[in-house]
């Protein structure tokens, strides 16, 4: 049996910052998402995983992350 990873990558724009959706296996019985958000310059606020985990990140003024 061959196993191929197919993966579709939708961005959507909310206000102006973006979120972008990977999903791996698209059109398989068992698929997986990785949900990521930016803000306005670039920098990742926020992630979850395909088990429903949330990771939050905030910056400073000079976009240095301050919570990991």
């Amino acid at each position: 049996m061959t196993c191929t990873r197919i993966r579709q990558l939708i961005p959507l724009y909310v206000e102006g910052d973006l979120e972008a959706e990977t999903t791996e296996a698209v059109g398989a019985s068992v698929q997986r998402s990785l949900t990521v958000a930016y803000d306005k310059v670039g920098n990742q606020v926020g992630s979850t995983d395909y088990r429903g985990y949330r990771t939050e990140s905030t910056y400073d003024a000079l976009n240095r992350r301050t919570v990991y």
